[in-house]
């Protein structure tokens, strides 16, 4: 849960000081700026669930799916954010950012997995 509370602030300085400051100066860091509050939730409310992951070693993607879906909704539909401008790229940085939660949260799982097997 505190994970999902840094995101949140993390979203939150992304929107209100990295783009005021670096909007409109080049093309490809207005692509990322723009797009980096959808790859950072994409990949931290994912990753905030992690110890019950590790802990019931039961996992199974949904909360990378469905978070993914909910951003890219939100992308067609935006119901929650008063942006009402339609960009592919958010779409391109939430899936990039849930295929980076998927290998993080699988590679804590592999070690998990390890540790286990070599105390036994």
């Amino acid at each position: 849960m505190k994970n999902l509370i840094y995101c949140l602030f993390l979203v939150f300085v992304i929107n209100s000081h990295l783009r005021e400051h670096f909007l409109g100066s080049y093309f490809v860091l207005d692509i990322i700026i723009g797009s980096l509050p959808n790859f950072v939730a994409a990949m931290i409310i994912p990753l905030s669930f992690v110890d019950y992951y590790v802990k019931y070693k039961k996992y199974n993607g949904v909360v990378i799916f469905m978070t993914a879906i909910f951003l890219i909704f939100e992308e067609f539909y935006p119901f929650l954010s008063g942006n009402e401008v339609f960009d592919e790229f958010d779409i391109i940085f939430t899936i990039s950012g849930s295929f980076l939660s998927y290998s993080i949260i699988k590679r804590c799982k592999c070690k998990k997995n390890y540790k286990n097997e070599t105390y036994k």
